[in-house]
């Protein structure tokens, strides 16, 4: 399935910018799979270009679709919110 993904000039010049200058891989590899799909590619297509597994690509895509660029910075914002398990009381010490 070929993923829907539209990007403005704007939108594209941000996050060939942010590429540039992030240091992070893993911010960088979710960027260029954006571009990738927006250009036109599959998710697959662009996992490969890219280096990284096909889910990754899938993930990052659907994340990008639902959250916004904000999402490429942080993924982890919305898992935690989900989340919200607390640790028990007990830990076994070694």
């Amino acid at each position: 399935m070929k993923a829907k993904l539209v990007l403005d000039r704007a939108a594209r010049r941000r996050l060939q910018k942010l590429d540039r200058k992030r240091r992070d891989a893993d911010i960088r590899v979710r960027i260029r799979v954006i571009l990738k799909v927006a250009l036109g590619l599959s998710c697959n297509a662009a996992a490969r270009d890219v280096g990284c597994v096909p889910s990754t690509a899938v993930r990052t895509v659907a994340r990008f679709g639902r959250e916004g660029e904000a999402s490429l910075l942080d993924p982890t914002a919305a898992r935690t919110e989900r989340a919200r398990w607390t640790r028990t009381s007990w830990t076994a010490c070694a």
